[in-house]
């Protein structure tokens, strides 16, 4: 293979590998921004498989350009290389968006008390015509 072509494909997938990194982080954003539809439904579009859109985008881009390689075994190696790398970067922004969710609900249980009244309403038995 061209080193040219190599150096291409390895400059393609840390630019791959980075943007997925930084679309599954999602800095700034919070869980209910990944929520769907009105307060009822609430369906979540936050799925697992989000790490592998770009991968599997990143690997159709390589397959594309099949012929600037010497054989099949080449192709197949940088591809799912390619794919492991793009995929594993994804993930590990998720995980890292997930922990500073979690962080974030810590420390606002923390600094948030949360006390739950023991009765929806206080009744006082206060008789003013008995003065």
């Amino acid at each position: 293979m061209d080193p040219l072509v190599l150096l291409g494909i390895a400059l393609g997938g840390l630019v791959a590998a980075v943007f997925n990194y930084l679309l599954n982080l999602a800095p700034g954003s919070t869980p209910e921004d990944f929520e769907v539809g009105e307060p009822p439904v609430r369906v979540s579009c936050d799925c697992a498989l989000n790490p592998l859109i770009v991968s599997v985008i990143a690997v159709a881009v390589i397959a594309v350009s099949s012929p600037y390689f010497g054989s099949l075994t080449e192709l197949y190696v940088v591809c799912i290389v390619l794919f492991v790398v793009v995929t594993c970067a994804g993930m590990v922004g998720r995980w890292r968006r997930h922990d500073e969710w979690r962080r974030m609900f810590a420390l606002l249980d923390l600094v948030v008390r949360r006390e739950e009244p023991e009765d929806g309403f206080e009744y006082y038995d206060e008789d003013d015509d008995e003065e």
